[in-house]
C-alpha cells in the first residue's frame, strides 16, 4: 500500500504522460483539464479535498482529452475604475468586475500597471495602493483550458 502526495504526484505524472502520448500537440492547460474534469467524482469523501473533487481516471482524462473545451468564459465587465485613470494623490484604488460565467472558471489574471495579479473564481474586487499619476488596468478570466476573456468597461479616464 502507497499513499500520499509522493505517490498521487508519480500517478499524476503517469497519467499525464499518457495523455501527451496520446495526443502531442496538447497543451499543458489541456492536459491539466483532462486530468481534472476526466477524474472519477463518485467519492463524496473527496469533495473538496483534492484539485479534481475526486480519484484520478486515466480512462475519464483520455475522454477529457478528446473533448476539448475550446469556448471562453462568457462576457464580462469593468465596473471600475476607467480602464485608464489619473489619480492626485498616493492611495487605495479598488478594482472592481461582475462575476465571468463559465463552468470551468479557473480565476482571473488583473494586469494593473505591467503587474499582473493571479486571483480565484468567485472574485470581483481588488484594492490596492496607487502612487499619484496615470495608470492602466485589464482584468481577463480564464478557464481550465487556458481559454480566455477580456473584461469590456468603462470608457477612458
Amino acid at each position: 500500500y502507497l499513499g500520499g502526495s509522493s505517490a498521487a504526484a508519480a500517478e499524476t505524472s503517469g497519467v499525464a504522460a499518457l495523455l501527451f502520448a496520446a495526443a502531442p500537440s496538447a497543451t499543458a492547460a489541456q492536459v491539466r483539464r483532462a486530468i481534472i474534469v476526466g477524474a472519477n467524482t463518485d467519492v463524496p469523501a473527496l469533495h473538496g479535498k483534492v484539485e479534481a473533487n475526486g480519484l484520478l481516471s486515466a480512462t475519464g482524462a483520455l475522454a477529457a482529452l478528446a473533448h476539448p473545451d475550446t469556448t471562453a468564459p462568457a462576457a464580462f465587465g469593468a465596473t471600475g475604475p476607467a480602464f485608464t485613470f489619473k489619480s492626485r494623490a498616493a492611495g487605495p484604488v479598488t478594482f472592481a468586475w461582475t462575476p465571468a460565467s463559465d463552468p470551468e472558471l479557473e480565476g482571473y489574471s488583473l494586469d494593473v500597471d505591467g503587474h499582473t495579479t493571479i486571483l480565484p473564481p468567485g472574485t470581483t474586487t481588488f484594492r490596492t495602493t496607487l502612487r499619484p499619476g496615470k495608470h492602466r488596468w485589464r482584468v481577463a478570466a480564464y478557464d481550465l483550458s487556458g481559454n480566455r476573456t477580456a473584461a469590456t468597461g468603462p470608457a477612458r479616464g
